[in-house]
């Protein structure tokens, strides 16, 4: 499981996580707002009993994950195609909405996917292609038709989506302790994203995709986009071999620079104009963020500064989700297919011992090693030298049927040959693997 990092709060707001490409951590000035519940069904994930061996397909989604660990709050944040529109609040204040990009990077190997229910995560041996993605929008219609010369037509605005493979990302870490986080390698404001994404799927939206601002809040649709088959896709690796998509708004019709798109206090708006967004959560405990260390799951976003070609504490064209010492996090779902479980020897009964991850493994570095099971039990894994003496152990835990990850540390092993075993009432594995310095 990955660990929660403790920040101190006391002096760190002072001293800045900088990296060596000076970037830092952000704290986010823009209002927050809520959002209001809503009634279409989310898409559950693939129950743990349809895991077999032979290809996998199944949802993940980093909001439940993450959501295991620590508590995120719901709220709403707004798109715009430039910064010129401002929100007036409650209390009659304004800003001018400086967000303009949302995007979401997902590596199925995080092993916080398995906190969730029938819960799987991929090893490095799994390549996998995404087929589609869900995630909530909101698209706030105010203005249903416009003059265009000489002639009034219905206005119909757009949603960009763009999405990534491996080769069209950038890859890096910042901040002390390290963080990783993975963003396309560009951004270009006429595409609406990154101009060497290899899929782009343009959405006109109209009346039919409006949703409705309450005095709860806003509230939001779900929306399926389908991606052709072999478009998004990462093969099998270690590392840097995360996917991702992002969705920027394209007005049909300009808004004027002090235009406001929405108001909290009652206040009548003269010249209307149409907004999207996105369902945000933040972590807002500075105290319990997640260290992202491992694997690279990490919203991005492009504000005002990037969307003219400039750099916002050093991020130039998108600014990672876990760089805000509050964590920000788009709801968005991945659907992938895998032509192999990280289990690759089920037995009859549905149970199987996986590899190990990394192999070889360095001294003193976690391991994962995957295993599945045919029914609820107890079950641990254990260590042996190649005399068969055992030398760590797992502790003994009931574990669910379908697929399990068992995270260990390698810190009491000399370089050499090793083997783990799954020991369980009704079930015994052991493979081999090797430790380096």
């Amino acid at each position: 499981m990955k660990k929660i990092t403790s920040i101190l709060v006391l002096i760190s707001v002072i001293l800045l996580a900088v990296s060596t490409n000076a970037q830092q951590k952000i704290k986010s000035n823009d209002g927050l707002y809520p959002s209001a519940s809503f009634n279409d069904a989310v898409t559950k994930r693939v129950e743990s009993q349809r895991f077999k061996k032979g290809e996998f397909c199944g949802w993940f989604s980093h909001i439940s994950a993450i959501s295991s660990l620590v508590t995120l709050k719901s709220y709403v944040s707004f798109l715009t195609t430039d910064s010129t529109a401002k929100m007036v609040s409650s209390d009659g204040s304004s800003y001018y909405n400086g967000w303009h990009l949302a995007g979401v990077t997902f590596d199925p190997k995080d092993e916080n996917y398995t906190n969730v229910e029938d819960g799987v995560n991929l090893s490095k041996f799994n390549p996998y292609k995404v087929d589609s993605v869900f995630f909530r929008y909101l698209y706030v219609r105010k203005l249903d038709s416009a003059m265009v010369g000489p002639t009034k037509v219905k206005v119909v605005d757009t949603l960009i989506f763009k999405f990534y493979n491996p080769n069209n990302m950038k890859y890096s870490t910042f901040g002390n302790p390290v963080e990783k986080y993975g963003v396309p390698n560009n951004f270009t404001r006429a595409l609406g994203g990154g101009n060497s994404s290899v899929y782009t799927e343009k959405i006109p939206i109209t009346d039919n995709d409006s949703t409705t601002v309450t005095a709860e809040g806003w509230r939001s649709k779900g929306m399926l986009i389908a991606i052709p088959n072999s478009v998004t896709s990462a093969e099998a690796g270690e590392d840097n071999n995360a996917v991702a998509f992002s969705v920027f708004f394209k007005q049909m019709i300009q808004n004027n620079p002090g235009d406001t798109f929405e108001t909290r206090n009652g206040a009548t708006i003269k010249n209307v104009m149409n907004y999207a967004g996105y369902s945000l959560f933040m972590n807002e405990d500075q105290a319990n963020q997640i260290n992202q260390e491992v694997y690279r799951n990490n919203a991005f976003f492009t504000v005002n500064k990037q969307l003219y070609g400039g750099t916002m504490n050093g991020w130039a064209n998108y600014i990672p989700g876990n760089a805000y010492y509050q964590a920000r996090y788009m709801y968005s779902l991945f659907h992938l297919c895998t032509p192999n479980l990280a289990a690759t020897e089920i037995s009859k009964t549905g149970y199987g011992l996986g590899n190990i991850s990394p192999n070889p493994v360095k001294i003193n570095s976690d391991i994962n090693i995957t295993f599945t099971l045919g029914n609820a039990e107890n079950a641990y894994i254990s260590i042996s030298d190649i005399l068969g003496n055992e030398i760590k152990r797992s502790e003994i835990q009931k574990y669910s049927a379908g697929v399990n990850v068992i995270s260990l540390n390698t810190s009491n092993l000399k370089p050499g040959i090793y083997f783990y075993t799954l020991n369980t009432p009704n079930y015994k594995s052991s493979k081999k693997f090797n430790v380096i310095n």
